[in-house]
């Protein structure tokens, strides 16, 4: 499923992490996100406990005491960084970067929920994508910006790319600027 947050949605369920949860988490995102240190994950996360909120789309989000959600699992057991966790540490996961006159594609409009990245509109840096996995966590960024605009997971490897010659559908987008939410992390900023 694209875009986990196109449209409106309900916390269902509402509770706290216990600590062994917390710290199984906090080893999984570590082990997920090599670039991400300790540090910086305290920082996310905090010391305080960490909420778990069950949503209508069937999404999870993984919410800091007073803070935005950080964290969120798609419903099919992938978690993935919100907007707002990769707008404080934007180096944490791989990226693929895009031209600015592509991003009014991905980005949602009314009654759109945005599309997903095509290969085409992709920079491909001087050194290439690197080794690119079906199923890979990557954000999207605008060309000239640090900041990411999208998360997702690849739809194709370094294989289907070389073989494709860069056509086609290339990441899967779940969350994006201006998605519902995108908007319940402006309630906390």
């Amino acid at each position: 499923m694209s875009n986990s947050f196109k449209g409106d949605f309900k916390v269902t369920t509402q509770s706290l992490m216990g600590k062994a949860e917390v710290k199984r988490m906090r080893a999984s995102l570590m082990a997920e996100f090599p670039s991400l240190s300790k540090k910086a994950l305290d920082s996310i996360l905090g010391k305080e406990e960490l909420g778990v909120c069950k949503c209508s789309n069937g999404c999870t989000l993984y919410v800091p005491a007073d803070s935005p959600p950080a964290f969120f699992d798609d419903g099919f057991g992938s978690v993935f960084p919100t907007l707002s966790t990769l707008w404080r540490v934007p180096d944490m996961m791989p990226e693929l970067v895009t031209h600015a006159p592509v991003s009014k594609f991905l980005l949602p409009k009314e009654r759109s929920s945005g599309a997903d990245m095509m290969l085409p509109g992709v920079i491909v840096p001087d050194g290439g994508l690197g080794d690119v996995q079906i199923g890979q966590k990557r954000c999207i960024r605008v060309e000239g910006n640090a900041m990411p605009i999208a998360v997702g997971k690849m739809l194709v490897g370094s294989a289907e790319i070389k073989a494709g010659g860069m056509k086609g559908k290339g990441m899967e987008v779940k969350h994006v600027y201006h998605d519902s939410l995108w908007a319940l992390s402006l309630i906390h900023i």
